[in-house]
């Protein structure tokens, strides 16, 4: 009997799809222009929303006199399915086109902070029972800044049977309700976390106000007038051991090498197998006994998880040339890594897509991108580890080629009390932001990361650095005074420029 395959090829529906305008203020109109094949609607969905439709088959739809919020649009094709075939799947294109935003704004927009000016927002933290379930959930507030440019304004966590937490879709009711609860003490700690340029909220030793939870990581949302949070994440063990893991081995190449056991053990197997006998002129058929190799993987779950060697697979390529290429197959594994663990996605889809072009945030003017985003995630990596494992404890040393040289030869950091040394706990993007932070001669090309609790020495009060013949510097310098660099601990290179 004989089978046969057949193949169905699909072809998806072909869309165009634009506007006159990405951004308008309220007193002015914009006009989404839509067309495909077949009959076809146009669908409006606002901020987080759900879709809805808003106008007939192919053409044009103009709007006028919209509320402040993003707006986004696509194309809805009314699809006929081909009959299963014989192996019961029906066929179906996908009905969607890619959608497309506009957001309206009134009086000027909505204006995004530097990073450094979004880490000095103010948060207030309050705790009620929402649903009157017994369980405790949590009301999060921006009290400064502009309260439309993405990042969180206010949000409702509702806690679960499972004692996580979930972002609600908040009634104006529940959100004044919210607002009369008992103000805490949690912690908050701000920084973009998932790289995207919104500033995100980890609400650190959590249990300490309700009893029986997990920290939890809060993702500002990125769309304007959408103050509710994007989604939320619990720090369970897996997330603490993949960002300390991943940390430990930036500062430390061996790490894993160290703490996971690669085990060989054989193991007894029966295969039929015939061969041809050229003694007796015929084949010879039997079982017969062979030995396979099974590898074992053995690491302590505590404080190594897969997602964490995953990372630092992926990562070797970047610690070595100092960047990261979009849409190359690292970084594609970097972004699904990190979006499994963290549960959003990171630089806004960038490493996946491929795309090469800037962030809303990000300066046009620096010299690499791709560089860019490397240092911006060993920050992420070292800072995560920091707030999830109380033994982490990282420093940077900046240096220019001699000073690497130098290192290299001397097998130590010089100790230091002339501007040699140059020790930082924030990463600098380029050598130019180091030099002017850092007063150095020349600027930097890397730095060295270092496992602070390594140190055989002690630090020097920072002191005042004027800036060199007239250059860009200044600032206050960190000194060290005794050995950084000796015995098995050899710090990475991080090229930066």
């Amino acid at each position: 009997m004989f089978c046969f395959l057949a193949l169905t090829f699909i072809t998806l529906p072909v869309y165009a799809l634009s506007t006159s305008a990405t951004t308008v203020n309220t007193d002015q109109s914009y006009t989404i222009t839509y067309s495909g094949s077949g009959f076809t609607t146009l669908q409006e969905k606002v901020g987080n929303g759900s879709w809805q439709w808003v106008s007939g088959n192919s053409g044009s739809k103009t709007f006028t006199g919209k509320a402040p919020n993003t707006y986004y649009y696509r194309i809805h094709k009314y699809v006929s399915c081909s009959p299963p075939s014989r192996f019961g799947r029906w066929n179906c294109p996908y009905p969607y086109s890619k959608s497309i935003s506009v957001t309206v704004y009134a009086g000027n927009p909505p204006t995004l902070d530097t990073q450094d000016e979004q880490e000095q927002y103010q948060f207030e933290t309050r705790v009620g029972d929402i649903n009157r379930d017994g369980l405790k959930d949590i009301f999060i507030r921006r009290l400064s800044g502009d309260l439309n440019n993405g990042v969180i304004s206010q949000t409702l966590l509702q806690q679960k049977s499972d004692r996580n937490f979930e972002v609600l879709m908040p009634t104006n009711g529940q959100l004044a309700a919210a607002q009369a609860w008992s103000k805490t003490n949690i912690a908050t700690v701000l920084s973009d976390f998932n790289l995207d340029g919104y500033v995100d909220v980890f609400l650190k030793d959590l249990s300490s106000t309700i009893n029986g939870v997990k920290d939890q990581l809060v993702f500002s949302s990125g769309v304007p007038y959408n103050g509710r949070a994007q989604t939320v994440t619990d720090i369970d063990n897996d997330f603490k051991a993949t960002f300390s893991s991943t940390a430990n081995w930036i500062v430390d190449k061996d790490f894993f090498r160290k703490n996971v056991k690669v085990v060989v053990r054989w193991r007894l197997v029966w295969r039929y197998s015939c061969y041809y006998s050229w003694r007796y002129e015929r084949y010879i058929c039997g079982w017969y006994r062979s030995y396979v190799p099974v590898i074992y993987i053995q690491f302590n779950p505590e404080i190594i998880s897969w997602n964490g060697i995953s990372l630092a697979s992926a990562l070797n390529f970047c610690m070595t040339n100092g960047e990261l290429n979009a849409g190359s197959n690292p970084a594609k594994q970097i972004s699904q890594t990190l979006e499994r663990v963290l549960g959003d996605e990171v630089f806004d889809g960038i490493l996946v897509s491929g795309r090469n072009l800037p962030l809303p945030h990000e300066d046009k003017q620096l010299p690499s991108l791709k560089n860019k985003r490397f240092v911006l995630l060993l920050s992420t990596f070292a800072e995560l580890a920091e707030l999830v494992d109380k033994y982490f404890n990282y420093i940077n040393h900046y240096s220019d080629e001699d000073g690497r040289e130098r290192i290299k030869e001397d097998r130590y950091v010089k100790a230091s009390s002339d501007a040699y040394a140059y020790f930082t706990r924030r990463f600098y993007l380029t050598g130019k932001k180091a030099k002017s932070k850092l007063a150095m001669r020349k600027k930097p090309t890397g730095f060295y990361i270092f496992d602070k609790r390594k140190f055989n020495g002690t630090f020097m009060s920072p002191r005042p650095v004027e800036p060199d013949n007239g250059e860009d510097g200044g600032g206050k310098e960190i000194r060290h005074i005794g050995n950084a660099y000796f015995g098995s601990h050899k710090p990475r290179w991080i090229q930066i420029f």
